[in-house]
């Protein structure tokens, strides 16, 4: 029996995993194919949740993580702050069952300024708190986010570690640099 707590839940979800990139699609036009297939299958009996992200947890590969910017804290320079992101839309926490612990969720309805969720363990970390860490700001490539929520610590790399910094953004206020992340997408439904 696993006795770690993952953070989020794994029963009941389907998921589906597709790079529109090598599809050809463009960023833009790999969101409006998202936001459609978000209608169609949100309206399918016994669906409950419909949510999409660059990653799922404990997927295998991903990004290594970039460095950001907390204003007004100075790690040491050989150090800096990494943190792993995931871009996302639809329902994504509802349908893997990542609770918000403090603040609002920023991906579900899009939020249309630059705001950012952050885990537990990030803002344990960095803020002291989940309350602390709401309202903060970071900074990835000189774009400044507010910290909109904290989620639950989830293990989105790796079991056998603690959770790992992890920033979630909406995919319409993520970075140009992070446009990558658009087209290689996981579809996560709940409970069909």
């Amino acid at each position: 029996t696993l006795r770690t707590d993952l953070g989020f839940r794994s029963e009941g979800v389907a998921l589906a995993r597709f790079d529109l990139g090598i599809l050809g699609y463009e960023a833009g036009e790999a969101m409006d194919l998202l936001r459609r297939a978000d209608e169609r299958l949100s309206g399918l009996a016994g669906v409950e949740a419909v949510g999409w992200g660059s990653r799922a947890p404990l997927q295998v590969g991903g990004n290594l993580g970039v460095l950001v910017e907390i204003p007004g804290l100075r790690p040491p320079p050989e150090e800096g702050i990494r943190v792993e992101y995931v871009v996302g839309g639809g329902e994504l926490l509802d349908a893997l069952g990542i609770r918000v612990v403090r603040g609002r969720d920023a991906l579900s309805p899009p939020d249309v300024g630059p705001v950012a969720l952050v885990d537990g363990a990030m803002a344990e970390r960095y803020w002291g708190s989940a309350e602390a860490a709401v309202g903060e700001g970071l900074v990835f490539g000189g774009q400044s986010f507010a910290v909109a929520g904290v989620t639950d610590a989830v293990h989105w790399r790796e079991l056998a570690n603690e959770a790992t910094n992890y920033v979630l953004l909406p995919a319409g206020v993520a970075p140009s640099f992070l446009a990558v992340s658009y087209t290689h997408l996981t579809l996560p439904t709940k409970r069909i």
